[in-house]
């Protein structure tokens, strides 16, 4: 039976493969070795942002290899539009940056998939602070419904959408001051991504 699996990050190795890192459901970040051919277009599907299905071939030393893989067919066919490209991007960085190797973290690969297919059907609200809530409540760095959110009513919806618990009456918090201590919980120093918003 195949795994299935997010692509976070593709690292060049050779002309014909690639180390790829993904978020896997239920094994949290993992590191893959892949050949990709060129003749047959093969390895199409392995880009980051895309959401695939696998095989791995028998663990040996070192790093294991996808031996067969094709585009998930529950979330890969659903695509961004450009609007939502870029929080996409967003979101992946910080899976990227705060993930560690090998450790799972419990209900995170459904509540993207969740996240991936409202934002490609255009049912919530491309704003970042949503990605940046999801996964700064999910990780356990501040719980929602202690905090107000300073965000667009659509934005709120949307977090709604997400089950995603917002309080109401309280001093608001801002995007700016989720980042900042979502960026100081795990020591990183740039998100690049965050000049595509």
């Amino acid at each position: 039976m195949p795994h299935r699996a997010l692509i976070l990050r593709i690292i060049p190795y050779s002309d014909s493969s690639r180390i790829v890192k993904c978020l896997v459901d239920g094994k949290g970040l993992q590191s893959f070795f892949i050949r990709t051919s060129k003749k047959t277009g093969a390895g199409g599907h392995i880009q980051t942002g895309r959401f695939i299905e696998y095989t791995t071939s028998e663990k040996s030393t070192g790093i294991r290899s996808i031996k067969e893989s094709r585009q998930d067919s529950a979330l890969g066919t659903n695509q961004l539009n450009p609007d939502s490209f870029g929080v996409w991007l967003f979101t992946l960085e910080l899976l990227n940056k705060s993930l560690q190797e090998d450790f799972n973290i419990p209900g995170l690969s459904k509540k993207i998939d969740q996240y991936y297919s409202h934002l490609s059907h255009n049912t919530i609200s491309n704003d970042p602070i949503i990605p940046l809530i999801l996964l700064s409540q999910t990780f356990g760095i501040f719980d929602t419904k202690n905090l107000s959110i300073n965000a667009p009513q659509t934005s709120i919806q949307s977090l709604t959408t997400l089950n995603i618990p917002v309080a109401k009456g309280k001093p608001p918090i801002t995007f700016s001051d989720i980042l900042e201590r979502f960026k100081n919980h795990f020591a990183i120093q740039t998100l690049e991504s965050i000049e595509l918003l």
